[in-house]
């Protein structure tokens, strides 16, 4: 397996959230790290989680 990108989901529309997490973790390439339901949430989860270390 090569390189895995871990991704925020951020969009404040909570179904669409639902249905792209959904949707990506069938991808074995990806990795979701975060689902944020507006700017700030997102912006704090890219600064503050213990995944952005690596």
């Amino acid at each position: 397996m090569g390189k895995i990108t871990k991704i925020i989901i951020a969009d404040d529309n909570c179904n669409f959230c639902q249905m792209l997490q959904n949707y990506l973790q069938g991808q074995e390439d990806l990795s979701i790290v975060g689902v944020a339901h507006n700017g700030l949430e997102a912006w704090e989860l890219s600064l503050f989680k213990p995944w952005n270390q690596t």
